[in-house]
């Protein structure tokens, strides 16, 4: 299935482009409730990046990430072996990212990294620290962010854009976008509230369209 448009998220984007695309070094997280698009705003940004010459490497904290050490981080890191020294493992993964990628910058995108366990994110706060990425994370709103996470955004490290829910206007532009004009409905204002809320027709059409899909 094809990925919906970006409507309605231009401050947010301009936002994420200065704070990860257009520094010298530079890091965000995208924070919101479950649902609101982070993860789709998180693409949109990675393949700009990868457009303006990044190395994009992804990586998804599941529910199951903090049962198994760098288990998250498995798709972008070399081999490890049985090493967790912290300063090794740091300088191994340092080593090997310049051997791959020579002088591109890396742009590492965590999906959901209020689940990284503890061993990653201290491992991605180093990295972070010691300009061997940059990082674009999604995090939920309602839950706790792992403290080296947490250490970055205390240090000033990693910028935060928080996500708000769509008003009507945005919203129809996005069914529109989606449906196309048809879809938009006769009364503007006061019938859909909030990005979950299915009240007027041409919602219920939409949502009862697109389940059909997923």
């Amino acid at each position: 299935m094809e990925r919906w448009p970006t409507v309605g998220r231009d401050t947010d984007l301009r936002a994420l482009r200065s704070f990860v695309l257009s520094q010298d070094v530079g890091s965000a997280a995208i924070t919101g409730p479950a649902g609101i698009g982070k993860t789709h705003l998180a693409a949109e940004l990675a393949g700009e990046a990868e457009q303006r010459g990044f190395t994009v490497l992804r990586a998804f904290a599941g529910e199951n990430a903090t049962a198994f050490p760098f288990a998250a981080l498995a798709p972008v890191l070399p081999p490890l072996g049985e090493q967790r020294d912290a300063a090794a493992l740091l300088q191994q993964v340092r080593a090997q990212w310049q051997q791959d990628y020579a002088a591109r910058p890396v742009l590492l995108v965590i999906d959901d990294c209020h689940q990284l366990d503890s061993g990653s994110a201290a491992l991605v706060q180093q990295l972070v620290n010691s300009a061997s990425c940059r990082l674009l994370a999604t995090l939920r709103a309602d839950q706790r962010v792992p403290a080296a996470i947490d250490g970055l955004w205390r240090s000033g490290a990693l910028e935060i854009v928080d996500l708000e829910p769509f008003d009507t206007p945005a919203l129809h532009d996005l069914l529109e976008e989606i449906l196309g004009p048809r879809s938009r409905c006769k009364q503007r204002s006061d019938c859909c509230a909030g990005p979950r809320a299915i009240r007027c027709s041409s919602v219920r059409w939409f949502a009862q369209h697109w389940s059909t899909r997923v």
